[in-house]
């Protein structure tokens, strides 16, 4: 569960403690703050074109759907396909937009709340991005495993 966000600066808290055991205390530097400003730059960036990836392949989807109404029904698989690739794009694509979105918030006006919630953003982005590569991981074994045993 995480912890209810607070309104103050990025390292009040971090600050306030010091050092206990000889483990010196985050601080947030200037550089860090440029990294930040840096990364949400990169993130907008990115998340903007994965949106217009997106967007492309949504018009593909209702283009494909409009097709497939006036064909046959036998097309109703890949029209399942694409949903789930553009599923697949977006949800990725939407965690990185609020990412960059909160981390330049935060680094502009030494907002904590707003540094937290873009820091669970990418946390959200690195698991999904880690359940996904471990589930294609899955399949290809799968499928060598499928292949040398139908040999």
């Amino acid at each position: 569960m995480e912890e209810p966000l607070t309104q103050q600066p990025l390292d009040e808290h971090l600050q306030s403690q010091g050092t206990t055991d000889n483990v010196p205390s985050l601080r947030i530097t200037p550089i860090i703050l440029q990294y930040w400003k840096e990364s949400a730059g990169w993130g907008l960036f990115l998340s903007i074109l994965g949106f217009l990836f997106v967007g492309i392949y949504v018009l593909a989807f209702l283009g494909a759907v409009f097709a497939i109404s006036t064909l046959e029904a036998e097309g109703l698989p890949a029209l399942g396909g694409l949903l789930l690739f553009i599923a697949l794009v977006g949800i990725p694509t939407w965690f990185l937009f609020n990412f960059a979105r909160y981390i330049r918030s935060a680094a502009q006006s030494g907002d904590l709340d707003a540094a937290q919630i873009g820091f669970i953003h990418l946390r959200r982005l690195f698991q999904f991005t880690g359940i996904l590569t471990v589930a294609v991981l899955v399949l290809y074994a799968l499928s060598i495993l499928i292949t040398l045993l139908s040999s």
